[in-house]
């Protein structure tokens, strides 16, 4: 695809690279309200706990950050959704908003298949519980 040279080519390539703008329809692909503020919930709490779980060693240092953020992208995946779903009792534009946030979060191909990350991001964790 050449570059655009002309102010018209320049909105087509832009318009070209858009996705198209998200819908109220959109909201029913994924957890109802009260699924969402459970999962807000979930996610809030699991990172005040992450919070208090500061690593004495410093050589555990960038993994706790690291669980940190995506403890953070995690809450503010329910968090958006849960306003796209009038969890706020905002009108229409704000649920729109909150919508296109959510997309920008979990990327266009999740979006449409209305999947999220799960409220804690369980990957962090081991699957055998015993200490090592």
């Amino acid at each position: 695809m050449p570059f655009p040279t002309n102010a018209f080519s320049c909105l087509l390539f832009v318009a070209a690279l858009t996705p198209p703008d998200c819908r109220l329809e959109d909201r029913e692909r994924f957890p109802s309200r009260a699924e969402a503020y459970a999962g807000l919930q979930l996610a809030r709490e699991h990172r005040r706990w992450h919070e208090q779980q500061f690593p004495l060693a410093t050589w555990r240092l960038c993994e706790w950050r690291e669980c940190g953020r995506d403890a953070r992208w995690c809450f503010d995946c329910w968090d958006w959704l849960h306003a796209a779903q009038q969890g706020e009792g905002r009108g229409p534009d704000y649920w729109l908003y909150s919508l296109r946030r959510l997309r920008t979060l979990i990327g266009e191909e999740a979006y449409q298949a209305g999947r999220l990350p799960p409220p804690v991001p369980a990957w962090h964790f081991p699957s055998d519980p015993s200490p090592r």
